[in-house]
């Protein structure tokens, strides 16, 4: 006995045996050899003459702690969890630190999903040993049941320091990583378990689900195979297998596994799903419904499962309880947001909520891209010329800002369908986004003939009038939009930067305060707003709006340009500087920031940069009134008056009534000793505006030098009733 003994310490398992059997030769009874030759048949992987001499062995001594031990590891072996505890249960009543029974006790309750049991015993037996490497895997194993991933990663990492070659723990934190979806790092680890032991079903079975993840799908199904054929009632594996099918397009081959997989489990809730998806392909929406209703039963927050049943009820034109159940997806955010997010547009859309539809496309900016393009164009690949899967597909690349994408998607839908309003819609936004405002309003225009009342289409031309400088026509349309929909955030920004340009300030502020109320964070109306505090001469809550802006997007242009603009008006000129940099950092040709640069450069008495600055924006754009006031200006302080002159002049020939024009060539003509056409301009200035206080001076000064001493006596009295100080 004690040489065979000695034998399995030295891993000589035959010779082990040899002496085993002849001390039983000698004595049947022997209960110490039966239980040894159990042990040493159980390392072996022979079960069931194992089970036999620990039988035997414990009719003859059933308190032996060791070989109940050994009884319990194979019951859990064959599946008989509760025989497995009982005899667990006794020999740690007989010892309780005994390693190896703590260990199997622990995979037993595992294996009854009774994983906090499972831990307790674990954990206690790796207090006894630390570095015990089999218990360190199984304890790993059980954190990745629980979901508790970087702990099991950490406990396989550990155990395969000691062991690198260790089949089982390579395909534990190969299934650990699979979870984690790092499916490079699980493809190396099951590569190699299956290295050293090729026939592992269950490696088998991850790598081809492995394979399936990284759309690699004769691969998948080669391993999916191979491990069925080595165990046919795997349920993980047919399900993947039928996953793979299913990519593939082989649906009736998937629906025959999924259909062997819930034989095997009934309840297998991710299989439910997979059936439920594969019935909806196939137009079996009823069946669909009743796997994804079960699915659901099991797991209420399945993120996959809502969004299927979403799509079913759309197919089946069931709206309201598609919007429930895509709407409960995204809740739960953990599948695929632009999948949910598509089809909720869509279903928006069949329910003629059109701008909450254009909305969830919106949202598509924050996902992936390249994974937005993927579930886009499967539609399509089954007809290409479905209308409304190009309209989708469109509105989606108009929201990721891919508009030359969009505009053929929504070009190819108008040729088969030249009156669809909701297209020429869409693609007049675009034109507009595009900063083509005339093709934006054609379309626009033709839309709103089709559908008059149409919200959405009234906001955006309203917004494309103001583009082009129609502010009345622009108001109109936004007046008529939100009678419509008195509470939409965004047409009422878009009428509160027309009020803006109109110099309507305090309309233009109410209006932004409404929208704001409505969607705090709407970036548009609060940079909007931040202008119009300028306007009103209130800084600190300009300042605010567009600091707020700038968090949300620290790169927007427009942002950065009108705080630095606020900056220059606080007369806090560096900081007014270091914005208007930045700005044009991102937009080096951006004409309206040079032109804001060279004022800021001037108020620093910087003028030759001043000059450059403006002179560069006026190359870009030579009409940019703005920039010629601005380099009239410079050009005054700088004494160049006749240059001067000729930006004014040309500014006010293209807008006469500008008050800042004619106020600078006022003061340039008296300079010049013009006083005649001076006082034309001044006057001409406070007949637009009579209070406008800088004028009145000036015009003043003019009569006095003009020895019109009632005059300027008239004019200077007026200017200390607006202003005493």
């Amino acid at each position: 006995v004690n040489i065979g003994i000695e034998y399995n310490n030295l891993e000589k398992y035959e010779d082990s045996l040899t002496d085993l059997n002849k001390t039983l030769k000698i004595n049947l009874n022997d209960a110490d050899a039966l239980a040894y030759r159990g042990i040493i048949y159980y390392i072996m992987d022979r079960y069931e003459e194992s089970l036999t001499d620990l039988n035997k062995s414990l009719i003859i001594n059933p308190n032996s702690a060791e070989a109940l031990s050994y009884r319990g590891a194979i019951y859990r072996i064959q599946n008989r969890y509760e025989e497995s505890l009982a005899d667990l249960n006794k020999s740690l009543a007989f010892d309780p630190n005994n390693t190896f029974a703590l260990m199997q006790r622990g995979v037993t309750y595992r294996m009854m999903n009774r994983c906090e049991d499972s831990l307790a015993d674990l954990n206690k037996s790796l207090k006894i040993c630390s570095n015990n490497v089999e218990v360190l895997k199984q304890r790993g194993v059980t954190y990745r049941m629980m979901k508790r991933y970087k702990e099991a990663l950490a406990d396989l990492n550990k155990s395969l320091e000691t062991n690198p070659d260790d089949a089982d723990a390579l395909y534990e934190r190969g299934a650990n990583y699979f979870m984690v979806s790092r499916y490079e790092e699980s493809l190396k680890d099951l590569n190699k378990s299956l290295e050293i032991n090729p026939y592992n079903a269950k490696a088998l079975a991850y790598r081809g689900a492995t394979y399936f993840k990284m759309n690699r799908y004769e691969e998948s199904l080669a391993d999916l195979n191979k491990s069925l054929e080595i165990n046919l009632n795997d349920a993980f594996a047919l399900k993947n297998r039928g996953s793979t099918y299913f990519r593939m397009n082989k649906y009736e081959k998937s629906l025959s596994d999924f259909n062997k997989s819930l034989e095997i489990s009934p309840n297998y809730a991710n299989a439910l799903v997979e059936r439920g998806t594969t019935y909806l392909m196939m137009n079996r929406y009823e069946e669909a419904l009743a796997d994804l209703n079960k699915s659901l039963k099991i797991n209420p927050n399945n993120a996959e499962a809502l969004a299927y049943r979403g799509v079913t009820y759309l197919m089946m034109n069931k709206y309201d309880e598609s919007l429930a159940n895509l709407s409960s997806s995204l809740m739960n955010n953990s599948y695929n947001n632009v999948f949910v997010i598509i089809n909720r547009g869509i279903t928006y859309f069949k329910m003629n909520r059109f701008e909450n539809s254009l909305a969830d496309f919106d949202s598509l900016l924050q996902i992936n891209p390249n994974c937005a393009e993927t579930d886009l164009n499967n539609p399509l690949e089954v007809n290409p010329n479905n209308t409304f899967a190009l309209e989708t597909r469109g509105i989606a690349y108009f929201m990721m800002k891919k508009y030359e994408e969009s505009l053929a998607d929504l070009n190819k839908s108008l040729e088969v369908n030249p009156k669809n309003a909701f297209a020429l819609r869409s693609r007049g936004v675009i034109f507009y986004l595009m900063n083509r405002c005339e093709e934006s309003l054609a379309d626009l225009n033709q839309s709103l003939e089709i559908n008059p009342n149409n919200a959405f289409a009234l906001a955006n031309r309203g917004e494309t009038y103001r583009m082009m400088d129609r502010y009345e026509e622009s108001l109109a349309d936004l007046n008529k939009s939100l009678k419509i929909n008195p509470n939409n955030a965004e047409t009422l920004a878009y009428r509160g930067a027309t009020y803006l340009m109109m110099n309507r300030y305090e309309e233009s502020l109410a209006d932004l305060n409404k929208s704001l109320e409505i969607h705090p964070n709407n970036i548009e109306a609060l940079k909007q707003r931040g202008v119009t505090y300028r306007k009103l001469n209130i800084y600190e809550e300009s300042l605010s709006d567009l600091n707020k802006a700038l968090e949300i997007n620290p790169s927007n242009t427009f942002a950065l340009r009108q705080r630095g603009v606020t900056y220059r008006a606080m007369s806090r000129y560096e900081k007014s500087l270091k914005d208007l940099n930045k700005s044009l950092a991102i937009s080096s040709d951006d004409a309206d920031a040079l032109s804001e640069r060279g004022v800021t450069y001037r108020m620093m008495n910087r003028y030759e940069e001043s000059l450059s600055n403006l002179n560069k924006s006026l190359e870009i754009r030579p009409n940019n009134v703005e920039a010629l006031k601005q380099r009239g200006i410079t050009y005054r302080m700088m004494n160049r008056y006749e240059e001067s002159l000729a930006d004014l002049n040309m500014l006010l020939e293209t807008n006469p009534n500008d008050e800042d024009a004619l106020s600078e060539r006022g003061a340039i003509y008296s300079m010049m000793n013009r006083y005649e056409e001076s006082l034309a301009d001044l006057t001409r200035l406070l007949e637009i505006n009579p209070n406008n206080a800088e004028a009145l001076a000036c015009r003043g000064v003019t009569y006095r030098v003009m020895c019109k001493h009632e005059e300027s006596q008239a004019d200077l009295n007026k200017l200390l009733e607006i202003n005493l100080n």
